[in-house]
């Protein structure tokens, strides 16, 4: 997966240390939280059968942050290219 901030203005730019979670709940690899990594990509192993991907990080609205948009995905097989879009802006002064 890839996280990236939704705005044709500005270069892509992807959203490192977002969590990553697995039907609500944190996913994790050798003992750790997976995140998404300094380019905004990150890989999970998902059992088969049915299952939501979600991206979060605090203070972060994510117009795409949740995969499939509504209800569950029977997985069966990989899923590779799935995009969450961060539409979080700043005010700089």
């Amino acid at each position: 997966g890839y996280t990236d901030r939704n705005d044709p203005d500005i270069i892509p730019v992807g959203v490192e240390n977002a969590l990553v979670l697995l039907d609500g709940e944190p996913v994790f690899k050798n003992g750790s939280m997976i995140r998404t990594n300094a380019d905004g990509y990150f890989e999970i192993d998902v059992p088969i059968g049915n299952h939501r991907i979600e991206i979060q990080k605090s203070n972060h609205t994510f117009s795409v942050g949740r995969w499939p948009a509504s209800g569950n995905f029977d997985f069966q097989t990989d899923i590779i290219g799935l995009k969450f879009y961060d539409q979080t802006t700043r005010t700089l002064i």
